[in-house]
């Protein structure tokens, strides 16, 4: 089965702009700056702006996860149904509760180190090139940034908690500018 998305010719102002932005619904991830071909769009305040003219294209808005997006569509092609009202996660197939046992992950986690230590194993063992990760710096902890973590120290500087949003997707452009093959994404 292939899913298919309407095309859309619209512009952000009229779509993005309008109904995601404005209405508060925008959710800060990026994917809109990232997708357009034209780089109209740019990332500051917590936001995408316009910063020349759209070529209405339509892209920004097809990419975009809370304009018009077909949630129930999706799921039906990914999984086969729509989640029930009780499935606040959405679908899956089992919940696990895992904690990492290397002693240095667990000095830099926050709770249990398990997406550290997947990363750490993908690496170690070839899976993976490198992993799109949120860093904070010391200075700045609630400013976490979009990173390409591309060595072991790099994921464990990576580590633990954000408590305010990174739009990890616009690291995407370094994986294509560095030529990067496989790549995890941390989009907790």
């Amino acid at each position: 089965m292939l899913l298919i998305m309407k095309p859309v010719k619209v512009s952000f102002e009229d779509s993005i702009a309008k109904a995601v932005v404005e209405a508060g619904k925008c959710v800060g991830c990026g994917t809109c700056i990232l997708v357009c071909p034209f780089n109209c769009l740019e990332y500051a305040d917590e936001k995408p702006n316009l910063i020349k003219e759209c070529k209405v294209c339509g892209i920004c808005a097809q990419a975009c996860p809370q304009y018009e997006f077909p949630l129930s569509t999706i799921e039906n092609h990914v999984f086969g149904r729509e989640r029930k009202a009780e499935e606040a996660f959405g679908v899956y197939r089992k919940l696990v509760l895992a904690r990492a046992i290397d002693s240095q992950i667990l000095q830099v986690c926050q709770d249990g180190g398990a997406v550290t230590a997947l990363l750490l194993y993908a690496l170690k063992n070839g899976f993976i090139d490198g992993a799109i990760v949120a860093k904070s710096e010391r200075e700045k902890p609630f400013y976490p940034r979009p990173t390409l973590a591309t060595t072991a120290e790099e994921i464990l500087q990576s580590a633990g908690t954000k408590y305010f949003y990174s739009p990890n997707i616009l690291a995407i452009a370094k994986v294509i500018e560095q030529k990067k093959g496989n790549v995890a994404f941390v989009g907790t």
